[in-house]
């Protein structure tokens, strides 16, 4: 029993003076990789026990050492670098200069997708009641992309269609299209069954206002009630007016009157 107890401790304090020991050299690797001593860094980096360190020490301590073999040519080196990376870290994506980045791109193909697609962005429209309307979607993935779907909830998903794998093009029927406004979101697919990667989501979906569908002036009931109004208006004065002419007194011919009598065939006469 004690001399397992004894075991123990020393498993834990040479495990301890590993990890201590890690980190001073992947801190001297830093300084040597800063002041673009490669050599330098790579020596410290190949001495370190990965397994002692954290994760993201671990990332950084493979990224020196893909940067490393990268700037001394020894790109073969870099690309298991770089794939352990991927392991640990599937959206590692470095800044790296065009030649380092067609490595990165080499070793990236080796590790197998685990990543759903990105979704970029969606493009919609202006909605107008009872009009179809088109929605684009730009999604993208190293695998393929596989399908993009647009979800308007309490209706079927609406498959997009693509002739480049990168732009996904659909059109809402336009039944679907009614006032207030349009609720949607996006869901997609990569070719190594990866996802569904998603733009919005069922609780908080993207709304797109739908304009009401415009009514001609002579199907608004307000039109028809104004051309009556106006047409018993009209009615009315017209009444009026020729009931107070039909009420007037007559008035005998005054002076300077004409009154002109006409004689058939033709002949006037004027008194």
């Amino acid at each position: 029993m004690r001399a397992a107890i004894l075991v123990l401790l020393g498993l834990m304090v040479s495990r301890g003076s590993s990890a201590q020991t890690a980190q001073e050299r992947l801190e001297r690797a830093r300084v040597c990789h800063a002041a673009l001593d490669f050599e330098c860094a790579e020596k410290e980096l190949a001495a370190i026990p990965l397994d002692a360190l954290p994760e993201g020490e671990r990332v950084e301590a493979l990224r020196l050492h893909a940067e490393a073999c990268l700037a001394l040519g020894r790109e073969e080196e870099a690309v298991g670098h770089i794939v352990a990376i991927l392991g640990l870290r599937p959206s590692f994506s470095p800044a790296w200069p065009p030649t380092w980045t067609r490595v990165f791109e080499r070793a990236r193909g080796l590790v197998p997708d685990r990543l759903p697609p990105v979704i970029k962005a969606v493009e919609v429209g202006k909605a107008m009641e009872g009009k179809p309307l088109e929605v684009r979607a730009y999604v993208e993935d190293p695998s393929g992309v596989s399908t993009v779907s647009l979800v308007v909830p309490g209706r079927p998903p609406l498959q997009l269609k693509s002739e480049d794998g990168h732009l996904w093009v659909g059109t809402v029927p336009a039944e679907w299209v009614k006032p207030p406004d349009l609720a949607y979101m996006v869901e997609a697919f990569d070719a190594a069954g990866n996802g569904p990667a998603r733009l919005f989501s069922p609780a908080n979906p993207k709304k797109v206002p739908v304009a009401p569908r415009e009514v001609p002036l002579v199907r608004r009931p307000w039109f028809w009630g104004a051309i009556a109004a106006g047409a018993v208006a009209v009615g009315t004065g017209i009444y009026f007016l020729v009931r107070k002419e039909g009420t007037a007194p007559a008035t005998g011919s005054g002076r300077g009157d004409v009154r002109v009598e006409v004689q058939w065939p033709g002949s006037f006469v004027s008194r």
